[in-house]
């Protein structure tokens, strides 16, 4: 694992966000079994010994870098959508708070194929919530606050809907790159139409 970050100063604490934004867009660009650490060597303009010195592997390296985007997405996404008002115009707004901070961080949503990658090289070590449960269970706490508050009127049970939008979100992303046709505006109509499916499934009042 990589070293304790309550341990670091300021500036080691700096250093290692750094390392771990550059690890990200190489593991976008590369894919975990082809990354290589001198790879992030390169990206950050850090000597390996810098490097090394926070994390002492790839795969160090790389749980550190799913942790890091988890945490970080989600609570972008949840600030995000508390500005848009209750749980009906928050489940509203997810997609196109989604689509925004994908085109905004591109290497972002790629930490859930990272995640898959994780969980294929070394299930054993890979014991954390995986990222795509950790959306679901956004989603499904935003459905069920919709449903309680009477907003919302679900066609099945939330973590059901909540399963598939997320699986719906990620499977578009990734048929999007696979065809060669993932750019903001292919994404944004794309996702306009699941915006669509989401609002007829929850019938939102």
């Amino acid at each position: 694992m990589g070293r304790p970050v309550d341990q670091l100063t300021p500036k080691g604490a700096a250093t290692r966000r750094d390392i771990l934004r550059a690890a990200a867009r190489v593991f976008d660009a590369k894919g975990y079994a082809l990354a290589r650490m001198d790879d992030v060597v390169s990206e950050t303009g850090l000597t390996k010994g810098a490097v090394y010195f926070h994390f002492k592997s790839k795969a160090a390296l790389a749980h550190a870098v799913v942790d890091d985007q988890k945490q970080g997405l989600l609570a972008h996404v949840r600030r995000q959508l508390e500005g848009l008002g209750g749980p009906a115009a928050q489940v509203r707004g997810l997609v196109p708070v989604l689509v925004d901070l994908v085109i905004a961080e591109p290497a972002g949503w790629s930490v859930v194929r990272l995640d898959r990658e994780l969980t294929t090289e070394s299930p054993q070590e890979h014991a954390q919530v995986s990222v795509l449960a950790e959306w679901v269970g956004l989603v499904e706490e935003l459905l069920l606050a919709g449903a309680r508050a009477g907003d919302l009127h679900l066609s099945a049970d939330a973590h059901t809907l909540a399963t598939v939008f997320v699986g719906a979100f990620d499977g578009l992303k990734g048929v999007l790159e696979a065809t060669g046709r993932a750019t903001p505006e292919e994404l944004r109509r794309a996702a306009g139409v699941l915006a669509e499916v989401i609002e007829a499934t929850t019938e939102a009042h």
